[in-house]
């Protein structure tokens, strides 16, 4: 896996350790990424569930032409959601 992805990789698991739901494109966006190609994500999101297995993948869209990228977040374990107020509020945690 190249550098930038392992770099990626960890400061996802750094956010797990602190939320219990991680944006990838918020992660990324804090270390200058913009876009990340569908393959990308899809090997990005495989080393982080063998990292953290405690959490799972979830696309939370806000458009059904989201992107992997735009969309995924890793939601620890036993984490739902009674309604989208409650979504919102544990977001912005």
């Amino acid at each position: 896996m190249k550098e930038w992805k392992e770099n990626l990789v960890k400061a996802v698991i750094n956010e797990a350790q602190e939320k219990r739901i991680v944006s990838l494109k918020e992660v990324a966006a804090a270390q200058g990424i913009s876009h990340i190609k569908t393959q990308e994500a899809h090997e990005i999101m495989g080393a982080v569930l063998k990292a953290v297995p405690g959490y799972r993948p979830v696309r939370m869209m806000n458009t059904k032409n989201d992107s992997l990228f735009q969309s995924l977040c890793f939601v620890e374990n036993g984490v739902e959601f009674d309604s989208e107020a409650d979504f919102l509020a544990s977001v912005e945690e």
